[in-house]
């Protein structure tokens, strides 16, 4: 007897998440427009790191640091990562923000690198369900076209339908 209740929780649970399956090719759509605008975000930040902030923390950049400090123009390192990952998120909803010119470039460079090749969901688990929610948790390798020169990462979202009828994808790193 209790072999059949097993097999029917698992049975009643595959059905449930079938509704909003992580494999569904409407979830799988979603998520990679998001992932895509991640990635697209991070190419864009590591960029503007390297050419930006890396120089101020280094050895020799502390001396460029407290001389600026030392000026009328202080830089805050903190803070001009945060104003470039809010400017990148902005720039990748075509949002116009202050100061595009400083991080234009930037963006440009990780759309070109993008635009190289595609990005596909592969190996995907429905790591977990939620009947009564109507969710299921899953996990992919976002895998990338070999022209972009990116390896595949491992990524998880979850999926839910809401009392609307819509389904909601929230994509974690």
């Amino acid at each position: 007897m209790k072999k059949i209740i097993i097999i029917l929780l698992l049975s009643v649970t595959a059905m449930s998440c079938n509704k909003v399956a992580c494999d569904s090719s409407r979830v799988k759509k979603a998520a990679l427009r998001m992932f895509e605008t991640e990635v697209k975000v991070q190419l864009a930040y590591n960029k503007f790191y390297t050419k930006v902030i890396s120089p101020f923390e280094s050895t020799q950049g502390q001396l460029l640091l407290t001389l600026s400090l030392m000026g009328n123009n202080p830089i805050n390192l903190e803070q001009e990562k945060a104003d470039a990952i809010i400017a990148f998120r902005q720039l990748s909803k075509g949002e116009t923000i202050e100061d595009v010119e400083k991080y234009q470039s930037y963006f440009h460079y990780a759309d070109s690198i993008m635009k190289q090749g595609e990005i596909n969901l592969e190996i995907i688990m429905t790591t977990a369900t939620n009947p009564e929610l109507e969710k299921c948790e899953c996990e992919a390798s976002l895998v990338f076209d070999p022209d972009i020169d990116i390896e595949s990462i491992d990524v998880s979202y979850d999926v839910q339908k809401a009392s609307d009828g819509e389904i909601y994808v929230t994509i974690y790193f």
